[in-house]
């Protein structure tokens, strides 16, 4: 399509990092170090689509550039680059991988298009790495790795050696070439939302901080129960009416740490809530900010945030809160989801329908309603399922309303790690987030880039912010299961201004 009408690479400023790191924001923009502003519509590559050959690459790089896409985020990369086996413990680099993934960051930083990077998204943890209980932490590390020192330490040395190998073909370090724009410490786990727990050696670790937490902050638990009552009246009655159960006791280190399901089902007065969650998030923000010291004194100089703000109950307000001291907000929203892939049995999740049809605005109005005041707003992944005949509509409508309120979002995928789902022995489907070969969705994306990245919808000038939570309420989980929608400015205020 090069020079066709479809060309959309003119969108972009080539190449990327040509005026330096991005290291400051303005409001809902980001901005470089010679104050030039940006606006980034992107798109995600996973695991060893991260990695193409030489030859591919260049393609790869170019298609995506014709496309009008300015952001690639790159996830999961770190699996597939350690791939070896070290037999005195931990991994090794695979040098094809890594070479490969140099490649791929070169071409496309030629062509105008910035990088942001996961930290720790598609690793999994194997007995040579040295970690204690290994065999049970599976998927759980993600999050136990928020606070235990030895999976901490891990991370840094997977995730450092990468930022800190030599590029051959850009002459320099991946952490000091200023394409590479953004840096997210966490891909869609949280220690305060999480609920996958699997090793009593890295529970007991975390209930000893909370016992110790709670010993200072209190002294006694007869204190504690004394903090948590209230004094009832008509105005103040609670559903919940246990500060602990009968075995707890803050003198014998005994007091539990619910998981998050767990915790807001309980019959714990709310104050016991509200204290679980203001530790929780505490342990998040510590380490949001370890990371970032870890990483700035690496050498790092792009911004950084936290983690991905998401989930469907509402208490992701904690996690604004913890990542509202980062230098993003980062957010992950579906249209028409599935209730699970195109295996066998499953089905849509939804009646496929228009956001413009919902009382919400669909994904566009939660996200606009998610934005922090004064924070650039990536939603590094977005999209509307396979299946639904208004998936090419979403895109313009995701890239107006995000030129209107000035976000950033990135697509979900260009390529899915397994591209084929089996419904059954015969009979096959494509990942249902791919967009690549999808002609609906490439044939419409021109168009939005245009959209997007030309100022053919300003950002609007009018806000509708209200602060919403002031003192504990963000930690107060009992509070959080109404509709989201009165958590935070009505979506329906995005159709004509900001939100958030």
């Amino acid at each position: 399509i090069t020079g066709t009408p479809l060309d959309a690479s003119y969108l972009l400023d080539a190449p990327a990092g040509k005026h330096g790191f991005l290291t400051k924001t303005d409001n809902t923009a980001f901005v470089f170090e010679d104050n030039t502003k940006i606006s980034f519509w992107g798109v995600n590559v996973n695991s060893g689509n991260c990695m193409p050959t030489h030859e591919d690459a260049e393609l790869f790089a170019e298609r995506l550039a014709q496309l009008g896409f300015n952001m690639v985020r790159l996830i999961s990369f770190e699996a597939p680059i350690f791939g070896g086996r070290k037999s005195n413990g931990g991994r090794e680099m695979i040098a094809e991988n890594i070479d490969r993934f140099c490649y791929f960051i070169n071409e496309l930083k030629k062509r105008g298009i910035y990088c942001m990077l996961e930290n720790i998204a598609g690793y999994r943890y194997l007995l040579d790495d040295e970690i204690t209980d290994v065999e049970n932490i599976e998927h759980a590390a993600r999050y136990y790795g928020y606070y235990d020192e030895d999976l901490i330490q891990l991370q840094k040395r997977i995730f450092g050696s990468i930022l800190d190998y030599y590029n051959p073909y850009t002459g320099m370090k991946i952490k000091d070439d200023p394409a590479v724009a953004l840096i997210d410490l966490r891909n869609e786990n949280t220690i305060t939302t999480s609920v996958v727990r699997s090793s009593e050696y890295y529970d007991n670790q975390l209930k000893v901080k909370f016992n110790n937490w709670l010993l200072e902050r209190y002294g006694s638990t007869s204190a504690a129960v004394s903090a948590w009552t209230p004094i009832y009246n008509s105005s103040n009655a609670e559903s919940g009416d246990k500060a602990f159960n009968d075995n707890e006791s803050i003198e014998n280190g005994t007091v539990e740490i619910p998981g998050y399901s767990d915790l807001i089902s309980s019959s714990f007065l709310k104050k016991r809530i509200i204290d679980t969650n203001i530790f929780t998030a505490g342990i998040q923000k510590q380490y949001f900010e370890h990371m970032t010291d870890y990483l700035r004194n690496l050498g790092v100089k792009c911004l950084i945030t936290g983690s991905t703000s998401w989930d469907s109950l509402g208490r992701v307000v904690i996690n604004f809160y913890t990542n509202a001291f980062t230098d993003f907000i980062d957010t992950h929203k579906y249209w028409n989801s599935l209730s699970n892939r195109f295996n066998a049995g499953s089905s849509m999740g939804t009646v496929p329908a228009s956001m413009l049809s919902n009382s919400a605005l669909g994904i566009v109005g939660t996200s606009a309603a998610e934005c922090v005041y004064g924070m650039p707003h990536i939603i590094s992944e977005w999209n509307t399922s396979a299946g639904s005949p208004f998936k090419s509509e979403s895109i313009v409508l995701m890239a107006s309303y995000a030129a209107l309120h000035g976000m950033h979002p990135i697509q979900f995928s260009w390529g899915s790690t397994d591209s084929e789902s089996y419904m059954d022995d015969i009979f096959r489907m494509y990942e249902p987030y791919d967009i690549y070969n999808q002609p609906n969705v490439t044939l419409a994306l021109p168009a939005a880039s245009a959209i997007r990245l030309n100022g053919d919808v300003a950002e609007t000038q009018y806000g509708f912010y209200g602060q919403r939570y002031k003192g504990e309420e963000p930690f107060a989980s009992y509070f959080q299961h109404a509709n989201r929608t009165t958590k935070f400015t009505t979506p329906q205020l995005a159709l004509i201004g900001k939100t958030g």
